[in-house]
């Protein structure tokens, strides 16, 4: 994808997640969670979910009692994968198709 239409799509998600987010506190869920898209910026990420808990090289993690989130980033910045794996609900979402992903899926 070039770096032309890449920067055009994320500053697109950019308007739409703060446009849609505009007001609401940086918070860690599910719907805060959805806006996020595969090429979207470190900043939108934050703007959605707020500070990680952890930054791994290029993955940051988020953990709140039994839900944990992966959101993993290319060198230049931008989401390449996000995953939310809920415990207690058995909910388990990965963006990564080849994983299964690209839809939440329930544990038996």
């Amino acid at each position: 994808m070039s770096t032309i239409y890449r920067r055009s799509l994320t500053g697109t998600s950019a308007c739409a997640a703060a446009l849609i987010c505009a007001g609401c506190a940086k918070e860690l869920t599910r719907e805060h969670f959805d806006l996020i898209e595969v090429n979207a910026t470190a900043d939108v990420v934050e703007e959605l979910i707020g500070e990680p808990d952890q930054k791994r090289n290029r993955q940051w993690v988020y953990e709140d009692d039994a839900l944990t989130v992966l959101i993993d980033f290319d060198d230049d910045g931008f989401v390449t994968r996000k995953q939310w794996h809920d415990e207690d609900e058995g909910e388990h979402y990965d963006s990564d198709r080849s994983s299964g992903g690209d839809d939440y899926q329930r544990s038996p």
